[in-house]
């Protein structure tokens, strides 16, 4: 008898087309859970939330698309950000991603103090979760959006914030 998997075969697209958990093979066509080297794309108009260790070396969030790590790591070898990115913070992720023109990144602690990654630029940054204070430290950080602190508190630090797009800062 042939064995039936509910998770992917590695290097097929796996493409998200329904707002839910990254585990559930609902949220993904085909219906199945990413596995290792499997190439991930967050639709457009979806929500993915990471409820267990993700497995992908590829993930492309595509404009009007949003995936919430959620607590968990992210290694990988491709990262492209269309849409928003949001995570607490304290997660690792092994490559900055590519943000392009219109993406946002979203750290999103709700206790203790987060470090805000100088070695991204970020297209548009919110800074949200009450309860969290988000740091700068002394490093140098590049904006080409918006940037707003919508819950929280910002600490700059000895950090340099340079703005080089036309969205209110």
């Amino acid at each position: 008898f042939a064995s039936v998997s509910a998770e992917a075969t590695a290097a097929s697209v796996i493409a998200s087309t329904a707002t839910g958990n990254w585990s559930a093979p609902a949220t993904w066509v085909p219906p199945l859970v990413p596995v290792a080297c499997s190439p991930v794309v967050i639709g457009a108009g979806t929500s993915v939330t990471v409820d267990q260790a993700p497995l992908t070396s590829t993930i492309t969030i595509s404009a009007g698309g949003t995936m919430n790590l959620n607590g968990f790591n992210l290694p990988l070898s491709s990262f492209t950000n269309a849409g928003n990115f949001v995570f607490v913070g304290t997660e690792t992720v092994s490559l900055a991603p590519l943000n392009l023109a219109g993406s946002t990144v979203t750290y999103n602690a709700s206790v203790g103090t987060v470090p805000i990654l100088s070695t991204w630029t970020y297209q548009n940054l919110i800074l949200s979760g009450a309860g969290g204070t988000f740091a700068a430290g002394s490093s140098s950080y590049t904006i080409q959006g918006n940037f707003l602190v919508a819950a929280g508190a910002f600490s700059a630090g000895t950090s340099t914030l340079t703005f080089s797009g036309a969205g209110a800062q």
